[in-house]
């Protein structure tokens, strides 16, 4: 029996209202809906409304028993439902914090069900034709297990739990590979269209700059001076940075993914480039392999964020 079998015991009668906010809803009500919302730029990051990309809100939210639990929804900016997911909340000691409490939930524009996240780390997501895609489970940062991952004609691509399937990636806007072995995701990687070479997003060991994160950052901040704001006009205040690192542990190719002034971002990715070079090389199968790596870059605001 394959380690999914028990797939689906978890699911409920949750279904995708997938459709734009309807243009009857008063501007009051709307105002009132949207007080309390939360807004994303495109890769998750809190920003400003107008920068947005999604919004996320907190519906049907109950208390009983000391315990508050709710259902987190993200939206795109036009109110389509991307993500729903069951939480919970609670000052006892056994669950002192936000709790995922249920399955979550993606959604294709059109409404039809992308995939699902179990609180096992169990998983599972579909072509936009409502067919399986892949079944695996993620254990932790280093563990992931692919069981299957079928074509869009149900062939399974994986022989005995081993092969090479690929996908597009929209985080590295580029055509993933993923090798597996024996049911584990052994490594991922895309192949650079300029040096046609092989970089790694996924090796199952994590990266270290040298002298630790918090000093790596510390770096880059300290390259504009530890008081640094963004001045006023600056929209935004992250940077997400992508960069290499190579078999001798130095950071090169480094470039902004996203645009917040030209001079800032030249600045940012020099802070980058100088902050340091890693630990150890990453090793596959034993020998050194590059990495791509994506770095976020975050400054206070004026206002605040």
């Amino acid at each position: 029996m394959l380690p999914f079998a028990a797939f689906g015991q978890e699911k409920d009668s949750l279904q995708a209202t997938n459709k734009p906010v309807s243009a009857k809803e008063s501007a009051k009500e709307r105002r009132q809906k949207m007080k309390d919302a939360v807004y994303l730029d495109e890769y998750g990051s809190r920003t400003l409304e107008g920068l947005a990309t999604f919004y996320t809100l907190k519906e049907d939210e109950t208390r009983e028993n000391g315990v508050v639990t709710w259902i987190e929804k993200t939206y795109t900016m036009k109110g389509v439902l991307t993500t729903s997911c069951k939480m919970a909340y609670s000052r006892d000691a056994y669950l002192a914090s936000v709790q995922q409490a249920g399955p979550e939930y993606t959604f294709y524009p059109n409404g039809t069900k992308k995939g699902n996240t179990f609180q096992d780390g169990h998983f599972e997501t579909y072509y936009e034709n409502g067919s399986i895609k892949e079944r695996g489970q993620t254990i932790n940062d280093t563990e992931k297990h692919i069981f299957q991952y079928l074509d869009k004609d149900g062939k399974d691509l994986l022989i005995n739990g081993t092969g090479v399937f690929y996908d597009h990636s929209k985080k590295y806007n580029a055509r993933i590979y993923h090798e597996v072995k024996d049911s584990v995701l052994v490594g991922s990687y895309l192949i650079d269209p300029e040096q046609k070479d092989t970089l790694y997003t996924y090796t199952g060991t994590t990266q270290e700059p040298r002298n630790g994160w918090v000093m790596y950052h510390k770096a880059i901040h300290n390259y504009h001076g530890t008081n640094y704001v963004l001045p006023q006009y600056i929209s935004g205040n992250r940077l997400y940075v992508r960069f290499v690192v190579d078999e001798n542990g130095s950071v090169g190719r480094v470039s902004n993914i996203n645009s917040l002034n030209y001079y800032v971002d030249r600045d940012i990715v020099n802070s980058v480039r100088l902050a340091g070079s890693f630990n150890k090389p990453t090793l596959k199968n034993g020998k050194p392999v590059k990495v791509l790596m994506i770095s976020t870059v975050h400054w206070s605001r004026p206002d605040g964020m």
